[in-house]
């Protein structure tokens, strides 16, 4: 379980060799993500970007979260195991 745990905790590591499996999947992988309209009133035009995802694809961002998902879960399973809150 350790061994998992340090390849799935080292950030991005098993995440670059995810690739779409389904057809949805593969429709996801190629749409951007939208981010959110962010508008900048500090200035007289009141200027509007999108701020958030980049260039991900749906799908890149959909991969992203459940990496957080499973290196959370495997972090609490870790301090569980060794009994970090000390009880």
């Amino acid at each position: 379980m350790l061994g998992l745990s340090a390849r799935c905790l080292a950030a991005g590591k098993l995440v670059a060799q995810v690739v779409p499996q389904t057809e949805l999947e593969v429709k996801m992988s190629q749409q951007y993500a939208l981010g959110l309209l962010v508008v900048c009133s500090s200035n007289l035009f009141g200027d509007a970007h999108i701020a958030g995802y980049g260039n991900q694809t749906r799908f890149d961002v959909k991969v992203r979260e459940k990496e957080d998902l499973l290196r959370k879960a495997l972090i609490s399973y870790i301090g569980t195991a060794s009994d970090f809150a000390g009880m």
